[in-house]
């Protein structure tokens, strides 16, 4: 009787399948997410544009327009030009003002992140770095290491249905098995002293020199039932040999003593010494 293993193809297309929903909607929500930065990025920029043409070249691409915007609406890259505290005094008044209109001008469009937070980031993977735990982005954050794990999960049990060799063969007076790795094992039925369930679809096997465990077996009672069978089919034989040995020797023995070879005594001897009388 050979093992038969369990499919789980099934069951674990469905799990890949759940981590793709999972993924998919981390994916969408980080587009959502980078889709509402990046219009208020760009409202932010025509908004500078139109207040304050003056300062900036438009003839430069959008990420270095971006940046040229971000570092002039950054109070520190201003004060460190400046040593006098009255200037830092006077600069710092107005850029107060200047942000306070900007940012009044988005809020009028329903970005109320304030300018400088909508300009300071050229990509997602900046975005979600600097922000990933802040209430925004938690919901991206939990759901994209949700996905992560599941899917370290289902690979690492996807790899291991697909690697596993272990099976075994009941013969008539023993086992031949392979492990997990597909090293082929051999062990006598008559070695054998214990078989266990291993939850509902496994087994182990122990005995003389004998420890061998398999999972994810369709027919592991079956299997138990016919090593069971095995091992009371070894026992009975190796009684049944004992036996036909002692009668030999008896006859031998009984040979001998009507050939005069031996006394009736001392047949009478070997035959309490033969069967443990």
């Amino acid at each position: 009787m050979r093992s038969i293993k369990i499919k789980n193809s099934k069951k674990l297309l469905i799990a890949w399948i759940c981590v793709a929903v999972l993924v998919a909607s981390a994916a969408m929500l980080s587009i959502l997410r980078w889709s509402n930065y990046k219009k208020g990025q760009n409202a932010a920029i025509e908004t500078a544009l139109t207040a304050i043409p003056r300062e900036f070249n438009k003839k430069k691409d959008r990420d270095e327009l971006r940046e040229d915007m971000y570092y002039y609406f950054d109070r520190t890259y201003y004060k460190n030009a400046f040593t006098s505290a009255s200037q830092a005094q006077e600069l710092n008044r107005h850029m107060n003002e200047i942000n306070s209109s900007f940012n009044k001008a988005l809020s009028a469009l329903g970005f109320t992140e304030g300018g400088k937070y909508y300009l300071q980031y050229g990509s997602f993977f900046d975005l979600f770095t600097d922000n990933a735990f802040s209430r925004s982005f938690i919901g991206i954050t939990a759901l994209s290491a949700l996905s992560l794990i599941a899917m370290i999960f289902v690979a690492i049990k996807t790899i291991s249905d697909i690697s596993d060799k272990s099976e075994i063969v009941v013969e008539e007076n023993a086992v031949a098995a392979k492990t997990k790795k597909g090293k082929e094992l051999q062990f006598l039925l008559k070695d054998v002293t214990n078989v266990k369930s291993k939850g509902k679809n496994g087994l182990v096997i122990k005995g003389n020199n004998i420890l061998y465990t398999i999972t994810g077996i369709q027919n592991a009672d079956a299997l138990k039932s016919a090593i069971m069978d095995g091992v009371a089919r070894s026992a009975n034989i190796t009684t049944n040999t004992v036996e036909e040995t002692d009668m030999d020797t008896l006859k031998k023995y009984k040979d001998l003593l009507d050939s005069g070879i031996i006394t009736q005594e001392e047949f009478d001897a070997k035959k309490k010494q033969v069967l443990g009388l």
